[in-house]
This record gives structure tokens, C-alpha cells and sequence, in this order.
């Protein structure tokens, strides 16, 4: 004997689930690199393993799905032409951060920038400079840990295609981290749980000119338009 329910009232009977829904099916990325050099983009990259992904994503925000030369499995590419993307976020657990320091072998060093998050000696203090400056600065020597900001979302334009992944090492972003983990607390504490969160990723266009005259130009990603909703992807009830 199996439910009827969905005879009586058919319009409320559940869709299909996509085979990818709960799957990480491809990443988003602000740049991409050339023979020589890393290149900062002004529109969104996706790469992904699957050409249907790959497909959808064109069709949502633009490009061609091509496939570029790589070691990794997320083997085709779509450079888009949007500079912004919303996301949802299945809570405030999707964005995650931590200061690390890779080896060849692998991560040497990871912590919060005060105690470390990892290894043997996690909960222990992690020895890096108290000051911002300094910080940066050992980072880009390759002596010292830099940011690893990680959001793991669904696309607000297909939630059913899967999650991706966008991972950066912004400090510009840094500095705005705590602003945006309080902002998706608040809208999550405000809907009592259990909701999920819709923001924006963007590329914004930074121009400045300084004390000397030189001409700055450059985009940054910015997480934006935070609000929260408590309807689920599949309705429990």
C-alpha cells in the first residue's frame, strides 16, 4: 500500500529532484590564469565538469561553454558576461573563513588569525602578528598565511542546478568580512532559523588616483543585497 495524496491535490505534489541538486557541480571564479600570469577578470568565470552545467550557466549569465587546459576535473569553462550573481546560501554556515599558509606538501599553517584551526596544535595561538599590516605584508612575502574565504551556494536563477563554490584570498574582502557574517547572522537570527540567505556576488569597478598621480584601476568582489527567507528548497510541510 503506498500514499494517494498527490492524487487528490496533484499541483502540490513534489517535483522531481535534479541529479545535481545536492551536488558541488562547478565554481565561480574572479580570475583565471594566463601562461605568464594571473589575470583579474571583470565578469564572472565558471568552470564546472559537466557540459550540461556549463550550458545552463550560459544560458543564465551569458558566454560559451569551451573546455581549457587543465589538470583538474572542472575541465570546461564559461566566461560569462555578468558581473553579478545571486546566490542563496543554505544558511550561515556557507561562508566560511581562515588564514592559511601552503606548502608543497600541503596547508603548514592555519588559524583565525589568533588561535589555530587545524592540526595538533588547534585552539593554540597561532604566533601571527597582531597588526594588519604586517600581516598583509608577510602574505605576500610567502612568509605568513593569507585569507581563505569560502561561500558554497545555489544559483537564486536555477537553485535546482547544485551548489558552487567561490573561494578568494581578497583582503579587501577581509575587511568587510565581519560586517557581512554579522549581516547574515542577523537576517538568519531574524528568521528564527532554518532560512535560508540570498545575497549578491559582485565584481565592482574600483578606480582611484594616488598622492602621486598614478592612475589605480581594479575589481574587487563584494558580497551584497543580504536578506533571508524561511522557505526551503523542498517544502517539509
Amino acid at each position: 500500500m503506498s500514499l494517494r495524496i498527490w492524487e487528490t491535490d496533484p499541483d502540490a505534489k513534489p517535483r522531481p529532484r535534479s541529479r545535481f541538486v545536492d551536488d558541488v557541480v562547478g565554481y565561480i571564479h574572479g580570475g583565471m590564469m594566463t601562461k605568464t600570469k594571473p589575470l583579474a577578470l571583470s565578469q564572472w568565470r565558471f568552470t564546472t565538469d559537466d557540459r550540461e552545467v556549463g550550458e545552463r550557466i550560459a544560458q543564465l549569465f551569458g558566454g560559451t561553454p569551451e573546455e581549457w587546459d587543465t589538470d583538474k576535473p572542472n575541465n570546461v569553462q564559461v566566461l560569462s558576461e555578468s558581473s553579478r550573481v545571486g546566490l542563496v546560501l543554505d544558511g550561515p554556515e556557507a561562508l566560511r573563513s581562515r588564514m592559511v599558509l601552503w606548502g608543497r606538501k600541503g596547508i603548514i599553517h592555519a588559524c583565525d588569525g589568533v588561535y589555530f584551526v587545524d592540526g595538533e596544535d588547534r585552539g593554540q595561538p597561532c604566533g601571527c602578528p597582531r597588526e594588519y599590516d604586517v600581516r598583509k605584508a608577510q602574505a605576500e612575502k610567502g612568509t605568513g598565511p593569507q585569507p581563505e574565504i569560502t561561500l558554497k551556494a545555489r544559483l537564486a536563477a536555477d537553485e535546482e542546478l547544485g551548489f558552487f563554490l567561490y573561494r578568494t584570498s581578497s583582503w579587501t574582502l577581509t575587511k568587510e568580512l565581519h560586517e557581512i557574517e554579522n549581516a547574515i547572522a542577523e537576517a538568519a537570527e531574524a528568521a528564527e532559523g532554518g532560512c535560508r540567505i540570498r545575497l549578491t556576488l559582485a565584481l565592482e569597478h574600483v578606480e582611484f588616483t594616488t598622492k602621486t598621480g598614478q592612475r589605480v584601476e581594479y575589481y574587487r568582489p563584494a558580497l551584497t543585497d543580504i536578506t533571508a527567507e524561511t522557505s526551503a528548497l523542498d517544502d517539509a510541510a
